[in-house]
């Protein structure tokens, strides 16, 4: 099996297979000119490096692009992405910034949590202001509130990060409990979609899945070894 990537009229080929990517790659030139540049390195500012260990990508010059483009670059670096104590939604009162502006920034930060997950949960909670961004938005972006609870989760296969996701909750839950009884309902069904593609793809995984979680009062709701787990959910 092999494997395509396609925007606009560059191409990505993988596969297990040398002799596949070869033969796929003689098919297309029969079809249309191709121009073969080797080995990945560089993709839609994504940066790709191997090693012994595996392959490593990353976004290093689009990081110090984005720094440059923003007048940000050498500036003081921060401790955590968004501070621990924010309160972004207390602030009204301040004038609105350039949307246009502040969308973008957001935005470029978005494409940027595809290699740096440990931003997801902050620009997720800028992403809420695009309708009506004030000063201190701005101004945290730069450093990267309702009662509804954040699902946060990182799947990994076979020692692998593949994929991560920081999204609010849908509605407001009763307890910390029940907040991290629906992360772990999110986390469950990526679990499933991705054991699902791997059988798509020619690697059944038969093995039981793990799913980790810190709060012991939700794991008692999914082992029913609670009266909790009998309270409603949606």
């Amino acid at each position: 099996m092999a494997a395509l990537i396609v925007y606009v009229d560059d191409i990505i080929i993988t596969s297990g297979w040398d002799s596949k990517i070869q033969r796929l790659k003689r098919f297309l030139s029969t079809q249309f000119e191709v121009k073969d540049l080797g080995p990945l390195h560089y993709f839609l500012g994504i940066e790709v490096t191997r090693s012994n260990q595996g392959i490593f990508i990353s976004q290093r010059k689009y990081i110090l692009d984005l720094l440059k483009d923003t007048g940000k670059l050498g500036t003081k670096l921060a401790d955590t992405p968004i501070d621990v104590n924010h309160r972004l939604g207390d602030c009204s009162d301040e004038p609105i910034v350039d949307t246009k502006q502040y969308r973008r920034l957001v935005g470029r930060l978005l494409y940027l949590s595809m290699t740096r997950p440990d931003i997801l949960y902050a620009v997720g909670v800028l992403s809420q202001f695009m309708h009506a961004p004030r000063t201190t938005h701005l101004d945290a972006t730069y450093r990267m509130d309702d009662r509804k609870s954040i699902s946060g989760y990182c799947a990994f296969v076979w020692g692998n990060l593949v994929t991560w996701r920081s999204k609010k909750q849908s509605v407001v839950a009763k307890s910390s409990a029940e907040a991290e009884y629906r992360a772990i309902s999110h986390g469950v069904a990526e679990l499933l979609w991705i054991k699902n593609l791997l059988g798509e793809l020619g690697f059944p995984f038969s093995d039981p899945m793990s799913l980790y979680c810190d709060n012991k009062a939700a794991l008692n709701i999914v082992s029913a070894d609670s009266d909790e787990s009998s309270q409603e959910t949606r």
